[in-house]
């Protein structure tokens, strides 16, 4: 056999991060060997790249928990969702395992709030994870004043005209998970003869219109931390429209906040997040359905991978080739 040539086995001596929006083209790419590592990869289509009976010998397929979570958001600035039970009544009308079968092919983590299940030391694990209940819903409704008539649910206001309950419900454009998320959500509320209207918005006008208070209701990714808790720019009043998309700020919220973020020892720390996702379940201005895995296809060659629960889902500094076999060696 003849030696092999040393010019077809280069590797390149850096790595290169590309963009590519386009999810399938990104895929195509990497089984041309355009691409080493492609990160973050959709259910569906890590499915069908590790099922491809092509693909077996030339790519190696990883995943992992990450720390990104999917999360709908309440406008707490109106008046129809200014209360609590209101709330907690319509996240009732979110069914997370059905909506993580659907969207993840049920890979993915419910949680009862905005710390990491995995996080033994401060998650909530008293709490009960959200469940998908339409009668639950109607009894919050009635408890928060709501009443069910021939044109749809109306509550008395004194010295003002009854306020509808009628909702709009934004999330970004071209996202397959949040545009099931929605269409399921309305589906549940429809229902119950609860109007929603769907906001597909592109990602470019999508804060701009949650910072504008433009929405009841928003489905996005939200990134946690595992290393600190800060959740001031995400739910303190004083963040303003910034990031606290919500609008919410209570006293005992921000008094909370504040004390999680100056807690020194664990057992402090461990009580206040504790106390902390129980008041969150109970405001509901961010309703967590579940966190994402990470999914990644590399080429074969690709060592020192170590996976991350944190953006990108590896560790690149580490990332390198294997070592080539000897070129000057005949093949055997």
């Amino acid at each position: 056999m003849r030696p092999v040539q040393f010019v077809l086995q280069a590797r390149p001596p850096e790595l290169r991060f590309l963009i590519i929006p386009d999810e399938a083209m990104a895929a195509l790419a990497l089984r041309r060997r355009e691409l080493d590592v492609l990160p973050q990869l959709s259910a569906r289509e890590f499915r069908r790249l590790r099922t491809a009976d092509a693909n077996r010998q030339d790519l190696a397929f990883n995943t992992t928990t990450s720390y990104e979570m999917i999360t709908a958001g309440f406008n707490t600035s109106r008046p129809s969702l200014h209360d609590s039970l209101t709330r907690q009544a319509l996240s009732r009308l979110f069914d997370p395992v059905r909506l993580i079968q659907a969207t993840q092919l049920g890979q993915a983590l419910r949680t009862v709030g905005l710390v990491h299940p995995h996080d033994h030391r401060y998650y909530n694990d008293s709490l009960p994870l959200p469940a998908f209940s339409p009668q639950q819903a109607l009894v919050l409704l009635q408890r928060a004043g709501w009443q069910r008539q021939a044109t749809g649910w109306v509550r008395a206001r004194a010295a003002s005209p009854p306020e509808r309950l009628a909702l709009t419900f934004r999330y970004r454009a071209g996202e397959s998970t949040f545009e099931t998320i929605a269409l399921q959500f309305k589906a549940a509320a429809t229902a119950l003869h609860i109007p929603v209207e769907l906001l597909p918005t592109e990602p470019s006008l999508l804060t701009t219109a949650l910072r504008e208070g433009n929405f009841d209701i928003y489905v996005r990714k939200l990134n946690s931390n595992p290393f600190a808790f800060n959740f001031a720019p995400l739910l303190h009043s004083r963040a303003g429209s910034e990031n606290n998309f919500t609008r919410f700020g209570t006293r005992a919220s921000d008094r909370l906040i504040d004390a999680i973020a100056a807690a020194g020892p664990l057992a402090q720390k461990r009580l206040l997040l504790r106390r902390f996702q129980a008041l969150m379940q109970r405001q509901v201005p961010l309703f967590p359905l579940f966190f994402l895995p990470y999914r990644m296809a590399t080429a074969q060659g690709i060592q020192g991978l170590y996976l991350s629960g944190l953006k990108p889902g590896y560790n690149a500094a580490t990332t390198t080739w294997a070592p080539l076999p000897n070129a000057l060696s005949s093949a055997r």
